[in-house]
């Protein structure tokens, strides 16, 4: 049942807090990163999302449940400058460009935030065709280090670049006589 309701979570682009209660009755030398390691595995599609550790019925970490809660609503709510995020394209890009597909690379020309809850960035490239999925991945992963991001799902999408018809004509533009 985790898994399906982590599965409409992830379709849905919500923040998630997984939150492992009962963590008092977990046996002696139990450790954490090992369960966190597991969750990963077991919960694929969420390795941005917080993990608390509670104990409800000794009351331990339970209001931390809703300051994260609160925390991630604002993640999700924040608007970041176009210059801001370009900063954040021209960085990754530098750092790591697409795979070569269809004939060339993927160029990105810039990006822009259209939308919050979930942050969506549309970026305005040569070809959308070029950027695969792994691709768009490694893009969320750069923003969330490099943006007010780090713990919430986001989207990306890409748009070709339209130009202007005076720059997509072929040939000098005619000179104009009076």
């Amino acid at each position: 049942i985790d898994r399906t309701i982590a599965g409409y979570a992830i379709a849905a682009h919500h923040p998630v807090v997984v939150v492992v209660n009962k963590w008092d009755l977990a046996p002696p030398g139990f450790d954490k990163a090992a369960f966190v390691k597991y969750l990963s595995k077991t919960l694929e599609g969420f390795p941005f999302a917080p993990i608390l550790f509670t104990s409800a019925i000794h009351g331990r970490n339970v209001s931390k449940i809703v300051d994260v809660a609160h925390r991630l609503h604002v993640q999700a709510q924040t608007r970041v400058s176009t210059a801001e995020l370009n900063k954040a394209i021209e960085a990754s890009y530098a750092l790591k460009r697409p795979r070569a597909f269809k004939g060339g690379v993927g160029k990105i020309y810039y990006g822009t935030q259209v939308d919050v809850a979930p942050p969506t960035f549309v970026l305005f490239v040569d070809d959308p065709v070029r950027f695969e999925d792994s691709y768009t991945r490694y893009l969320e992963n750069r923003f969330r280090e490099m943006l007010p991001f780090p713990e919430v799902p986001m989207r990306i999408n890409y748009k070709s670049r339209m130009r202007s018809p005076s720059k997509n004509a072929l040939g000098p533009k005619p000179k104009k006589t009076y």
